[in-house]
């Protein structure tokens, strides 16, 4: 690293190239989600800069360690080459440059050091802009959908399947109606021949899932889908969106007999995976067009991770005069739970007082927590 170029985007490359040499599986896809991600993502807090790459960079447990490594040595030095240059510039001047810049668009380029493909940088547009691209959603192990299926079940089970305060009338089932024994008794003269019984209404609940498929979600949308695809195989009472810039409704895709189908209906229809972000707007567009959805019966679970190029002050006022109407609103945060993660994104700290209830999602143990949860 003795001839670094000090550009923010080059320093990011660089370091990923770093990464698959020591071992770490990143290829053009993941150095272009990071890119993305970090373009909205204040670089004057390291932690910022830290969570944002190793969100995206990082897939198993045994990788953090290298990580945390090869990160500290990268922009130490990156961050003492730019104090001797400049006195006045270090890495959150650069981070300040690229956040003014245009947006980035990456394509691959043949690296010679490693025989591989990295990635080129390209700059159009703004950062904020849409990106018109099919969803490369994988499939998951017979194993994890298995382990999807049993949550989706206890989901179901306990905001659906729930009885409610209401009773109603019935001859045999039920709990004894004592308050009704005498009344339905008058014609027999008082003697006791008809027992009266009630059992409680079951709830009209209503499941609605937003699922954040920006490029800073890619390793966590893959399972959000699958467990939204259970769930509307055990009912009909939920509604299914995904956003990114801007939101799609997915439930007539998600009812497909096998979730192998599932899966290539969406990757043909859905055309706004891996943008930016825009969660407030995306909220707003979902309200205004299923309106009827949003009522006292219905649980909202956001699925994000609040990284956000969209105006937390409107994020705010969509949640507060549009979504707060529902019973509840759940946000699960594939990040929440992490060793020295904080909730300190614009749009998370402006959604906070609207919402019932955090929950962390970063891994299939904590997503199992969930269901249990959801009764407390």
């Amino acid at each position: 690293m003795s001839k670094l170029n000090l550009d923010i985007t080059d320093q990011i490359t660089l370091f990923c190239q770093q990464l698959r040499r020591n071992g770490l599986k990143i290829g053009p896809s993941e150095v272009s989600d990071v890119l993305k991600a970090i373009s909205i993502t204040d670089l004057s807090y390291p932690n910022s800069v830290y969570w944002t790459m190793r969100t995206i960079l990082v897939s198993s447990c045994t990788e953090i360690d290298i990580f945390n490594s090869l990160f500290n040595e990268f922009f130490k030095t990156t961050s003492d080459q730019v104090h001797q240059n400049n006195k006045n510039s270090d890495l959150a001047g650069s981070a300040r440059q690229f956040n003014n810049s245009k947006s980035i668009i990456s394509e691959a380029i043949h690296d010679e050091s490693s025989k591989n493909k990295l990635v080129g940088i390209v700059r159009t547009g703004a950062s904020s802009e849409s990106y018109r691209g099919k969803s490369n959603v994988s499939l998951l192990s017979k194993v994890e959908l298995d382990e999807v299926s049993k949550i989706a079940e206890l989901i179901v089970t306990n905001i659906l399947k729930r009885n409610g305060r209401r009773f109603e009338q019935n001859s045999r089932k039920g709990y004894f109606d004592l308050r009704s024994v005498f009344r339905k008794n008058l014609a027999t003269g008082g003697e006791l021949l008809i027992l009266p019984h009630k059992k409680r209404l079951k709830k009209k609940a209503k499941i609605i899932l937003i699922i954040d498929v920006s490029g800073s979600m890619n390793k966590h949308s893959e399972l959000m889908l699958a467990l939204a695809y259970f769930i509307t195989q055990k009912t009909s009472r939920i509604e299914t969106f995904v956003f990114s810039t801007t939101a799609t409704r997915i439930s007539d895709w998600l009812q497909s007999k096998t979730y192998t189908d599932m899966v290539n209906q969406v990757r043909q229809q859905v055309n706004n995976w891996s943008a930016g972000t825009k969660i407030g707007e995306s909220l707003s567009e979902i309200a205004n067009q299923y309106r009827s959805l949003l009522n006292k019966q219905s649980t909202v679970f956001i699925i994000s991770d609040g990284w956000d190029t969209g105006d937390p002050k409107f994020l705010a006022k969509i949640l507060n005069n549009k979504i707060n109407k529902v019973k509840t609103i759940y946000w699960l945060n594939p990040l929440l739970g992490t060793e020295g993660y904080e909730q300190a994104t614009r749009s998370l700290i402006a959604a906070t007082p609207f919402i019932n209830r955090f929950f962390s999602i970063r891994d299939m143990s904590e997503l199992k927590k969930m269901p249990g949860l959801l009764r407390m």
